[in-house]
């Protein structure tokens, strides 16, 4: 699988990641994600977000304002449903 993303501002804190899948077709297929109504999710500026294309996992770090600290979320890519799900 070949991935592409978007990254755009989101605050002071950290920017917004759009994820796009390249299919057999050469046609970008933006990939949803469990936890956003609009396929995008939240990441802190200052860590990263790190994808291996080989297990699907994601895991992404961002500061949570109501708890006022970074937290970590993994999420795991379904090709059959072209979407990310929080790992539990």
């Amino acid at each position: 699988e070949n991935f592409a993303v978007v990254e755009e501002y989101g605050s002071c804190n950290g920017n917004l990641f759009s994820f796009y899948r390249i299919n057999a077709d050469q046609r970008l297929l933006q990939v949803s994600f469990s936890t956003s109504e609009d396929g995008r999710i939240f990441a802190s500026k200052f860590e990263s977000i790190t994808f291996n294309s080989e297990s699907g996992e994601l895991k992404v770090t961002y500061y949570d304002n109501s708890l006022a600290q970074e937290r970590s979320d993994t999420y795991i890519y379904s090709e059959k449903n072209n979407s990310f799900a929080l790992s539990s």
